[in-house]
């Protein structure tokens, strides 16, 4: 009998090793759900998610009243192009849940099951480890542009988008410092303070 115990992988290390593996979407899905969802769980997640966008933005009614091409932000998704991201991911559903049933697949069929209970009993922009998750939102971001962004900017951004809010102590933010270092953040360099 050995006195070692053997090391439990958290929650933390499980994303900690993704993000080194560079797998940061599933590293999101535990940030998010705890764990990491199956290719079908996560169509009817995704399918969810765009669904709830395309009623918040009036859904079939808004449909007839907004011309199908107009001048949003980039980046911005209309109605229609919702309900094109819709249909598509309705496609997919489809297809996955037929070829179940004709193969007999319980287990895939249980994976579409998993992703309705997952999508029903999780609230809209929710979290499991909130605090990583949009670390790591931020970092993807800012790879697009090769931007950094110092502590401060960081703990504001988490403070307006999370609800525990960060308050400074006297080793300044070293919490959220560490939580960057581990995702492999693009911190910009902080000017020490030399004191005399």
């Amino acid at each position: 009998m050995s006195l070692h115990k053997k090391p439990r992988k958290t929650l933390a290390k499980r994303i900690r090793e993704l993000v080194s593996a560079n797998d940061i979407e599933t590293a999101d899905e535990l940030c998010t759900y705890g764990q990491q969802l199956s290719q079908p769980a996560n169509h009817v997640v995704s399918y969810r998610e765009v669904w709830r966008l395309f009623n918040a933005a009036g859904g079939s009614e808004a449909m007839k009243t907004t011309p199908a091409t107009n001048n949003q932000q980039p980046n911005a998704l209309g109605v229609h192009d919702l309900y094109r991201i819709l249909k598509r991911q309705e496609k997919v559903l489809c297809d996955i849940f037929i070829n179940a049933i004709r193969n007999a697949d319980v287990d895939k069929i249980m994976e579409l099951v998993e992703g309705v209970i997952l999508s029903k009993d999780h609230p809209p922009f929710t979290s499991v480890d909130p605090r990583r998750r949009w670390i790591l939102l931020l970092k993807m971001r800012l790879a697009k542009h090769g931007s950094t962004m110092t502590v401060s900017q960081v703990v504001n951004f988490l403070n307006a988008y999370t609800t525990t809010k960060i308050r400074q102590t006297d080793d300044g933010y070293s919490q959220i410092r560490r939580l960057c270092k581990e995702l492999d953040f693009p911190l910009t360099k902080s000017k020490k303070n030399k004191r005399k």
